[in-house]
């Protein structure tokens, strides 16, 4: 699986995070942290595993 959608998964929970922060006058570092771990290891677990079984057929 590629790194860019790591980074993406990362960036939707960060910028989610930043989004609620602002609207709710503070942030959750701690749910932040949460996210970032939980968005990895569905990634390394899920993800993964699922792309593996059932690989990608590109278009030509």
């Amino acid at each position: 699986m590629k790194l860019h959608f790591l980074i993406g998964i990362w960036l939707g929970f960060f910028l989610s995070f930043l989004i609620a922060g602002w609207f709710e006058g503070e942030f959750n570092w701690a749910f932040l942290i949460a996210s970032l771990i939980g968005g990895t290891l569905a990634h390394f677990l899920l993800i993964v595993p699922l792309s593996r079984k059932y690989p990608h057929k590109e278009s030509k």
